[in-house]
């Protein structure tokens, strides 16, 4: 989603919080690739919003994962 349109935000919600983050990585793993960053050059990691559970893309959108019994109050996303 984020590699068609990077000011989407997505959160990604798991059962446990180990899983969550290890989704959080995967992800991260695969928008730091050469072939992703091929097929979809406008979208590219932010540097100053890059933690293990939420990272942001430099157009503003963000991807955010938690647990069921983690955080998400006040916090919104469009998928």
């Amino acid at each position: 989603m984020l590699g068609h349109d990077p000011t989407r935000c997505v959160v990604s919600i798991s059962y446990s919080e180990e899983l969550a983050n290890k989704h959080a990585r995967d992800c991260r793993k695969l928008m730091e690739s050469a072939e992703y960053q091929a097929l979809f050059p406008g979208t590219r990691l932010s540097a100053t919003k890059n933690s293990e559970g939420e990272y942001a893309t430099t157009r503003g959108g963000y991807r955010l994962s938690t647990s069921v019994g983690g955080t998400l109050t006040g916090r919104g996303g469009s998928l």
